[in-house]
């Protein structure tokens, strides 16, 4: 036991002079370790070895001979034994002894410390054995410290190694090659791999030699050298670099050589033009096609399409580009015409002119983003023009119609677009019909010739039937309104064996169930029903049960007010119920003539070149302006102020619409109250007169009847369109407050985009009327009111007519 204890002590002594890590023992045995130690204490090594890590110990350990080589080594009277040198080396061989080398290699490789640390081994063991020369070896030792990381030495045979003596190995000239067997091969040709050091003096580090240029190099070695030669002495050396950069780019290496020196070494000599930009070298070797443009400034974009045109020899659109050199220059960088799969895959750039280079600068897709299926052909200009900036279904659309000219599918095409009447959820084979149906004419015509009855169908709603309903042929020629054609599309079911418009209508009593779910929960009779089954099929065909149910969902609580309304427009007498006797004058608890309130009545229409404006008061429209033109905060299905609704049928308010192209784009409510410019207590009709000043026209602060507009609502209009719609509404309701004599007063949102200067923003009392309601929605005022809030003035920023003006127009 005590010999045991004994050998166990003088183990961690000797391991622990030696600088050897006690965990290795349990990796290599006690007597393994012991010998080591003793041999590393012997050669004096312990100091070595403290700045070894683990794996290199142990890797020394099992090569002794080395550790005496180490030791030798470590006597002489200069050091050569860096822990880090030490550790490279040995991790380099891996498995292989390092004592295998001969000793004096070893220490003459390890002595010589202009060969770094990482390629050290792999110097001793592929190149030491030659003995090189100072130059020769510090030309393998640069060359092996710039390859080293793609260079496979070990799978090289030596003929292939020992090029690593010429010079552009040393430079990032063969990076790229330095893993490609053959390319290596190939430079075992001497006049080959002298033209490559040749190029390496001008471009060390600034190019990379690809497969491609070297396979051309190789070709015609001496020929291209001689060529350079000529060349770059008309070359200055600054230069020099960025021409060579240019010529291997092209890659026409061999055929470029006698056009370059005919052009350097001729009367129009100029070696910027070979220098500088790609674009300005290609158009010299070319000939010069466009001799007066500044190519160097060109974008990366524009410089391909030039490159492009000129190797392609696109001779009458390199015409047009000298015609008009500003052009390019001034293009917009995400211009279409400068997707390379635009001018590459889908357009001829000879058939263009200079109309089209004027189209092309507001053609702009930012980030690429048109689609796809564009470039999936060959197009004409007009083509792209048209459908550049489209959705996808537009051109899946055009590419599936008949027409054999593009003309005429441009034709049919350019319509829809217009109109914006295709939705992006049209499945393919709802487009093969209608691809099917617009082949034979465009929906303008289909409208015209064969919907003719339908007045105010709307362009969707013709798409809608082109591709849902052209079975019904007879029962089409009966309707005479969108919204009947709306409700089939969304009851098709209804259709199947009705043989007329009289069938689908007695079809809709008995099956519609929003119809069935209203009658039930407002106790709607039989007999109610046989009395005014006219109106109620009406009521149903034209979506009034399914409203009316989805807001009866939505506000149960308003039931009873929802039982009335509905009853009178079953009855006929919703405006009997709107308009119903004093209730205007109650709600503004403003006077009210009798001529005067039914000038409010009425209902303004203007059309105007494609838009047209009216006021609207009946049911059903009002009921969807939370849906139209777009949804909003008082939407009958989910609008979380839809309680609100019903306030737009009091007798003081109306609805303004707008159509355009036939769509309803815009809608603003337009309300009939009282204001005043001061506040209640300062407003008096009557006051003593002071007979110390001397008199003069005062300002009038009693009430005054106001029309008064809210802002709008809008959907898909351009900022002009915007203006155009808002001051139609303007002179609508301005013509309108001139007939019933009241002052017209906007909402601040119609301030910068009124043309009419004549309005200013000014404090104004406004009258919140009361509502048989309840609540109602007011923009300009904050938003929701509630019934205590009724009844009573407040102050806000509004938009009035300039008093001057107001009296002029009076």
């Amino acid at each position: 036991m005590i010999e045991r204890i004994l050998k166990h002590m003088n183990i961690y002594k000797e391991m622990k002079n030696a600088a050897i890590p006690l965990k290795l023992i349990g990796k290599k045995g006690e007597d393994f370790c012991m010998n080591a130690a003793r041999l590393v204490n012997q050669q004096e090594l312990s100091g070595l070895m403290e700045g070894l890590n683990e794996e290199t110990i142990s890797s020394l350990m099992d090569d002794p001979e080395m550790l005496t080589y180490l030791g030798k080594m470590n006597k002489k009277d200069f050091s050569i034994l860096e822990p880090d040198r030490i550790r490279m080396i040995v991790e380099c061989a891996g498995n292989e002894k390092l004592s295998e080398f001969p000793y004096e290699k070893i220490e003459k490789v390890l002595a010589d410390k202009e060969i770094p640390d990482r390629i050290v081994y792999v110097y001793l063991k592929y190149y030491a054995f030659l003995e090189p020369k100072e130059e020769l070896k510090k030309q393998l030792v640069a060359s092996l410290e710039t390859c080293i990381g793609e260079f496979d030495v070990a799978r090289a045979g030596i003929k292939i190694r020992m090029l690593l003596i010429n010079p552009a190995f040393s430079t990032e000239l063969l990076y790229e090659l330095l893993k490609d067997e053959e390319s290596l091969a190939l430079l075992l040709k001497q006049d080959l791999m002298e033209l490559v050091n040749y190029l390496s003096e001008f471009c060390k580090e600034t190019e990379s030699l690809n497969k491609k240029q070297l396979e051309e190099l190789s070709r015609h070695p001496k020929e291209i050298r001689n060529g350079l030669e000529v060349i770059l002495t008309q070359i200055p050396k600054e230069w020099q670099a960025s021409f060579l950069h240019l010529w291997l780019w092209n890659e026409s290496l061999y055929a470029d050589i006698p056009k370059l020196i005919r052009f350097l070494t001729g009367p129009d000599a100029d070696f910027e033009k070979v220098s500088n930009g790609k674009a300005a070298y290609v158009n010299t070797l070319y000939g010069n096609p466009l001799p007066d443009m500044d190519l160097y400034e060109l974008t990366l974009e524009k410089t391909e399409l030039i490159l492009y045109a000129i190797t392609k020899r696109k001779k009458h659109f390199l015409e047009l580009l000298r015609k008009n050199g500003d052009w390019l220059i001034n293009l917009d960088r995400n211009s279409l015409i400068l997707d390379e799969e635009v001018y590459k895959r889908c357009l001829n750039l000879n058939t263009l002119n200079e109309q089209n280079l004027r189209d092309c600068e507001y053609m702009v897709v930012p980030w690429r983003k048109s689609e796809e299926s564009l470039f999936s052909k060959p197009r004409v200009f007009e083509e792209l023009k048209i459908l550049y900036n489209v959705k996808a279904v537009y051109i899946d659309l055009y590419d599936r119609l008949a027409y054999s000219k593009s003309d005429d599918r441009l034709r049919v095409i350019r319509e829809l677009i217009k109109r914006d009447c295709l939705t992006d959820a049209l499945e393919e084979n709802q487009i093969e019909r209608l691809a099917e149906a617009l082949s034979k004419k465009p929906l303008s015509r289909w409208m015209q010739e064969n919907f003719k009855n339908i007045l105010d169908l709307r362009h969707e709603t013709a798409i809608w039937i082109l591709i849902f309903l052209m079975d019904f042929t007879e029962l089409l020629k009966e309707l005479t309104r969108d919204n009947q054609v709306y409700f089939l599309l969304h009851n098709q079911n209804l259709l199947n064996g009705c043989s007329g418009l009289p069938a689908l209508m007695d079809k809709l009593l008995a099956q519609d169930p929003s119809w069935k779910n209203l009658k039930t929960e407002l106790n709607i009779s039989d007999a109610f029903v046989v009395e005014n089954k006219s109106n109620i099929q009406k009521f149903i065909y034209e979506g009034g049960a399914e409203i009316m149910t989805s807001f009866l969902n939505r506000q149960p609580k308003k039931k009873e007010e929802i039982r009335r309304i509905v009853n009178a427009e079953l009855l006929g007498k919703f405006m009997e119920l709107k308009y119903h006797g004093g209730d205007l004058g109650r709600e503004i608890a403003f006077p009210i003539k009798r001529d005067t309130e039914e000038i409010w009545k009425e209902k303004l229409l203007r059309v105007d070149c494609g838009w047209e404006i009216w006021e609207e008061d009946s049911l059903l429209p009002i009921m969807q302006i939370g849906e139209v033109p777009l949804r909003s905060c008082i939407s009958y299905r989910n609008g979380p102020n839809c309680d609100c609704l019903l306030s737009c049928f009091d007798a003081n308010k109306k609805i303004i619409f707008i159509k355009h192209n036939g769509k309803i784009v815009f809608r603003a409510i337009l309300r009939l109250t009282k204001g005043s410019f001061v506040a209640a207590d300062e407003r008096k009709t009557i006051e003593f007169v002071d007979v110390t000043v001397k008199s003069e026209p005062h300002e009038n602060k009693a009430e005054e009847l106001v029309l008064f507009l809210e802002r709008y609502y809008q959907s898909g209009l351009s900022e002009q369109e915007i203006r155009k719609a808002v001051n139609l509404t303007a002179m609508l309701v301005k013509e309108k407050a001139e007939k019933i004599g009241a002052r017209l007063v906007l909402s601040s949102s119609y301030k910068n985009v009124l043309e009419n200067k004549n309005y200013v923003l000014t404090n104004f009392y406004m009258y919140i009327s009361a509502s048989k309601n309840g609540s109602q929605y007011l923009d300009s005022l904050g938003g929701a009111a509630g019934v205590s809030a009724s009844g009573s003035y407040t102050c806000n920023t509004f938009l009035l007519e300039a008093e001057e003006r107001r009296e002029e127009s009076l």
